[in-house]
């Protein structure tokens, strides 16, 4: 199933796809492609203390593969719902997770045009809140958050361990430099311990060797830079 990669470190994974593989099938797929990064949401298995999630994570920090939790509800940005975050780290915790990782998508809502301001501080304030709760109980805090949101990412950038980019719709070299001239600012170089990572779309290309050749262009191009795909279902749609 697995076309090695070089340069695509992390992959995400819903709860749909991790539910309908066995847990060696998906990790046998992760190792062959090299990622060493799942970003994953358990989706039910989260309240049931699923075997399957305790076994999955403990399998995969065996063969050096880090698993961080991820939660994508957009009700969060509401101050009233931060304390779900709170249970979400403990949870984590429990798992043994290397961390949690929050997708959440304000610009989605029907009135972002006209509370795009709003959203955003409502949603560096959230950040702030994972990050307090999440160094509390030694865990790291990563985010995915689209192209645009140019104007929080200075106050964004210092509390997270790692940001992914969501460069979807992009897939010319010249294009993704334009788009991302903001975020490529914040990293100070192409240092191993930069947290920009570019999430890339698998239905943006034709196929796997696309994808790589896109890659290996803005390495060569810009410099070393670290890529996630989203997601592991549209990725193996492409073998």
């Amino acid at each position: 199933m697995a076309q090695k990669n070089s340069s695509s470190s992390t992959v995400y994974m819903w709860s749909d796809t991790f539910g309908s593989y066995k847990n060696p099938l998906l990790l046998d797929y992760m190792s062959a492609r090299n990622f060493d990064t799942i970003l994953l949401s358990p989706g039910p298995d989260m309240i049931s203390g699923s075997e399957k999630l305790f076994s999955f994570v403990r399998s995969a920090e065996a063969i050096g593969i880090s698993v961080e939790l991820m939660k994508g509800s957009n009700v969060l940005i509401k101050e009233k719902n931060r304390g779900s975050i709170n249970d979400f780290v403990k949870s984590a915790r429990a798992f043994n997770a290397n961390g949690i990782h929050l997708d959440v998508e304000p610009h989605t809502f029907n009135d972002w045009s006209q509370k795009r301001q709003y959203y955003l501080e409502q949603y560096t304030r959230m950040v702030q809140y994972a990050k307090r709760v999440a160094t509390s109980h030694n865990l790291s805090l990563s985010i995915s958050v689209p192209v645009f949101y140019d104007d929080i990412l200075p106050e964004l950038y210092p509390l997270v361990d790692k940001l992914y980019v969501m460069a979807y719709n992009i897939s010319t070299v010249p294009k993704l430099k334009k788009r991302l001239a903001k975020e490529l600012q914040l990293t100070g170089g192409n240092s191993k311990e930069e947290k920009l990572v570019v999430a890339l779309r698998p239905d943006d290309f034709v196929s796997q060797t696309q994808m790589e050749d896109f890659i290996s262009q803005l390495n060569q191009q810009y410099g070393k830079l670290t890529f996630a795909v989203h997601d592991f279902e549209t990725l193996i749609g492409l073998n």
